[in-house]
């Protein structure tokens, strides 16, 4: 947590700049320069706090200290607004889905999102600009999301080891990542007693699935 303090307090700073931007006169030369950079620093110090929180997961995780707060979630609104993001912020990005109406069951709401962020974004950049189709539907008191890309896909002799730490899907030097993504959907995903699976085909794209067992709701609370 030491590695959080930082970076909360150049957050304030940069909350405090900000403000003071806005009440900059527009008619000020410099002003346009000062948002840029303005921009850039806080779209770094985001990336950086991503960083930091994937870090602690892993520690969490070594630790056995990764924590559920489960409750009732619609798993297809979840998966609607995650694609959503992607698809508002960058519009050259092309995602189809299809996805079954009230999918509902007990999980941890934010680690589900990581989930669905991780496989999309996955999707996302090694699709090589091809469609990803992300599905959702439920089956024999199953939810099961799936997401596929038509990209170059993974080698036979990597597929095993993509789950690991410090493993990337694809040896690209041009995709940046710690190579921590997958591993903490893995273990999110066991940790609500489901699977992540795995199939690809180089130059035919990959596809991830997700099994969650889409139990009753019990009273909210904290589950290690």
């Amino acid at each position: 947590h030491e590695l959080k303090t930082p970076i909360t307090a150049i957050n304030l700073q940069l909350q405090i700049l900000g403000r003071l931007l806005g009440q900059t006169d527009s008619g000020n030369p410099v002003k346009e320069r000062m948002e840029k950079a303005f921009g850039t620093f806080n779209r770094q110090v985001t990336k950086l706090n991503g960083l930091v929180d994937t870090l602690l997961d892993v520690t969490r995780i070594k630790n056995g200290k990764l924590s559920l707060e489960r409750k009732d979630v619609d798993l297809s609104s979840l998966v609607k607004e995650v694609v959503d993001r992607f698809t508002t912020t960058d519009k050259t990005v092309e995602i189809r889905t299809n996805l079954s109406p009230g999918v509902r069951g007990s999980w941890d709401l934010q680690r589900l999102d990581q989930v669905a962020v991780n496989l999309v974004s996955n999707a996302v950049k090694y699709g090589n600009g091809s469609q990803v189709n992300v599905t959702l539907i439920r089956e024999e008191g199953f939810a099961k999301l799936t997401v596929k890309d038509g990209g170059s896909g993974i080698s036979p002799d990597r597929l095993p080891y993509i789950f690991d730490r410090f493993e990337r899907a694809v040896e690209n030097s041009s995709v940046q990542g710690l190579g921590l993504g997958l591993y903490i959907v893995k273990q999110i995903v066991q940790a609500h007693g489901g699977s992540v699976n795995v199939e690809s085909r180089e130059n035919e794209g990959t596809t991830f699935v997700v099994t969650l067992p889409a139990v009753a709701t019990p009273a909210t609370g904290a589950e290690s």
